[in-house]
């Protein structure tokens, strides 16, 4: 989560540089809670009736600061209808940028950066998302306000509240020394109903059918990577970084494929006008770039970059059943904002089964997990990749492909950017534990101890 900055008022707090999500659904306010929860927040904001969004604060222990105030919800509340930018320099603190859209914080912003020449260089990014977005306090824009007109505008709407969490009830060294005398007491005990080394029988060698099809599993999905929430925020952030013009030429499709543990992109800009040559491309063209011109009217931009994915065998994964109750229903709640969001059946993974010592199949063991792979394609507004992203936990792309027409009608699923992406959920088996589910959306880059084997 970011990094914030919390402002004393007379009587209150002022915080600035919360994570904002969008809600989307009838139960938009649960599950604006259960991202805060993944995220470990301290506090949260659930901005709306119904919540269009949520705020999230995380705070080791409470300051004693009192009522906090979102300075970003309160600028929502001064300007519920259009888009409107603010920048706001706060001493060694940076410039803080945040920008509202009809009443609602939009994700990405309320961000404190170094200097204003990047919070400028980020909201230039925006731009092509929200093209009615006013700079406040510029020519034909209304004023900026300051920080007292800024604090004056709190309402128990833009007030964050502590999400409760469970609290242990033993301190932390008192924990590891019961846990160590129960060790201790019931140590000697355990142990004589651990069961000696097998005996070899007639020089065959035992096999055991969990071990062996533990391996088998773990191999079948070696090489493949999970992108989960850190790897399509990278993707996102990427994508929106991507300049429309560069020296006079213009972008016309971005594509980026996984590559090992790296996204390979290629950018296509074409010619625009007889101002536009190869050397002023070449002079604007980022360092990281590798330029190929084709060779007159077009020109391809290639370069890598991490996936910030994870392999899959260190997830541990919803099962297909709560993914077909919990996660497609969410994906069916933000469909509305695309133009395609399609969801296919799954299918198990391949798993050569093992043998034994005679060439024989060993049985699976039925608490061994079997591994699934849910086709998955999306076709919507690039604007609209933000509400799909808390939904990407167990998401792994084949493909990703951005695609600048025509902006003249944008509609809620057509925009002048058209994002395209193919790629598939990964899920398991219901295996029987005495633990509960994974849900399908843990903490964004949550990695977590593989499924039990037998």
């Amino acid at each position: 989560m970011t990094e914030p900055f919390i402002l004393p008022l007379d009587d209150a707090a002022l915080v600035f540089g919360l994570d904002w999500f969008p809600l989307v659904g009838r139960r938009a306010a649960q599950a604006g809670k259960r991202l805060a929860q993944r995220h470990r927040a301290s506090h949260i904001l659930l901005a709306g009736t119904p919540p269009a969004a949520v705020g999230m604060l995380a705070m080791r222990k409470s300051r004693g600061q009192g009522a906090m105030y979102s300075a970003a919800q309160n600028l929502a509340q001064l300007h519920p209808r259009g888009t409107y930018a603010m920048l706001l320099e706060l001493g060694d603190k940076g410039c803080w940028l945040a920008v509202v859209h009809d009443g609602v914080v939009v994700s990405r912003t309320d961000r404190l950066y170094r200097t204003r020449h990047d919070a400028v260089h980020f909201l230039g990014e925006l731009r092509p998302a929200f093209p009615g977005l006013q700079l406040l306090g510029s020519s034909g824009a209304p004023a900026l306000p300051d920080l007292a007109a800024l604090g004056s505008a709190r309402t128990p709407d833009s007030r964050l509240l502590p999400l409760r969490r469970w609290q242990p009830f033993l301190p932390r060294p008192v924990q590891y020394f019961m846990l160590a005398l129960l060790l201790a007491v019931l140590g000697p005990k355990l142990w004589a109903f651990m069961p000696g080394p097998a005996a070899a029988s007639h020089g065959v060698v035992s096999v055991d059918p969990g071990t062996a099809w533990q391996k088998a599993v773990a191999q079948s999905i070696s090489g493949r990577m999970l992108h989960g929430v850190p790897g399509t925020q990278a993707l996102f952030d990427a994508l929106y970084s991507l300049p429309l013009w560069v020296g006079g030429w213009k972008l016309t499709r971005t594509q980026c494929l996984p590559l090992a543990s790296d996204w390979q992109c290629k950018a296509h800009f074409e010619r625009a006008g007889p101002p536009a040559s190869n050397q002023t491309f070449l002079d604007h063209a980022q360092a990281a770039w590798t330029v190929e011109f084709t060779p007159t009217e077009r020109v391809t931009a290639t370069w890598r970059m991490p996936s910030q994915g994870a392999a899959l065998g260190q997830y541990r994964l919803a099962s297909s059943d709560d993914n077909e109750r919990a996660l497609v229903s969410e994906l069916q709640a933000i469909k509305p904002g695309f133009a395609q969001l399609h969801v296919s059946k799954p299918s198990a993974l391949p798993v050569s089964a093992p043998t034994d010592s005679q060439g024989k199949a060993l049985p699976r063991p039925a608490r061994q997990p079997v591994y699934y792979r849910r086709p998955l394609r999306i076709v919507g507004p690039l604007r609209s990749a933000v509400v799909l992203l808390p939904y990407t936990a167990h998401m792994a792309w084949d493909k990703a492909e951005l695609v600048l027409g025509a902006t003249d009608a944008p509609t809620l699923t057509h925009s002048g950017l058209m994002l395209t992406l193919e790629g598939a959920i990964y899920e398991s088996s219901k295996v029987p534990s005495s633990s509960p589910p994974a849900a399908m959306g843990h903490a964004p880059g949550a990695v977590l101890p593989p499924l039990p084997d037998s």
